[in-house]
C-alpha cells in the first residue's frame, strides 16, 4: 500500500496547515529512513534553497533520525528505489512531467514507493489529469482522478471557472492537504 500527501500548493507560506503537513511528511518516514526531495519543477536558480528550506523542516518537525536526500536527475532512480518517501516539490507542471518522462521504470519505483507526496505541480502529476496556471495535461495516473491546485486562489480564477477535467477531481486550496491511502 502506498500513501500520498497532496498538497494544494504555497507551502513557503507560514502557517498551520503548512507547520502540520511538514509534521505528517517527517512521521512517515521511518528511523534511519530516507526522504528524498525532487525539484526538478523547480527553476535552476531555487532548486537547493527551496531542498535546503525544505530539509530544515522536516528535520525540526521529526523525533528521530532521517537522512534528506536532494534528487539528482542522473541518480534519480537509484536514489527513488532507496528512498522510504519521495516528495515533488512545486513549479512548473510541464517541467516536471517533461523531467520524468526520461525514467522509464518510474510508474513501477513509485508504487513500490511507502509514501509519495506532491505539492502544487508535484501533486499535479500524480493523477490522471491536472489543470495548471496556464496549461492542463495528463499525468502518471498513480490516483485515479484529476487534480486541481491552488483552488479558488485570484491568480488561477480564470482557469477555475471552467474545469473540464474528466471526475473525480480532487481540488485543494492553497495551504491544504489530505493523505490518501492506496
Amino acid at each position: 500500500m502506498t500513501t500520498f500527501l497532496l498538497h494544494g500548493g504555497l507551502t513557503s507560506k507560514q502557517c498551520s496547515n503548512n507547520r502540520d503537513f511538514y509534521v505528517e511528511m517527517a512521521s512517515r518516514v521511518k528511523k534511519n529512513g530516507i526522504w528524498l526531495g525532487c525539484y526538478f519543477a523547480s527553476d535552476e536558480t531555487r532548486k537547493k534553497k527551496k531542498f535546503l528550506s525544505d530539509k530544515r523542516k522536516i528535520l525540526r518537525s521529526v523525533k528521530h533520525k532521517i537522512e534528506c536526500i536532494f534528487a539528482e536527475p542522473q541518480k534519480f532512480e537509484q536514489q527513488l528505489a532507496k528512498a522510504d518517501m519521495i516528495y515533488f516539490a512545486g513549479g512548473t507542471t510541464l517541467k516536471l512531467m517533461d523531467e520524468l518522462k526520461r525514467y522509464k521504470n518510474l510508474k513501477n519505483l513509485l508504487q513500490q514507493c511507502n509514501v509519495v507526496a506532491g505539492s502544487s505541480a508535484g501533486m499535479n502529476i500524480l493523477g490522471k489529469e491536472w489543470l495548471g496556471k496556464s496549461s492542463q495535461g495528463k499525468g502518471l495516473g498513480l490516483l485515479p482522478m484529476s487534480m486541481v491546485v491552488h483552488y479558488g486562489a485570484p491568480e488561477y480564477a480564470n482557469q477555475h471557472k471552467n474545469i473540464t477535467l474528466p471526475a473525480p477531481i480532487l481540488k485543494l486550496r492553497e495551504t491544504q492537504f489530505v493523505v490518501i491511502e492506496q
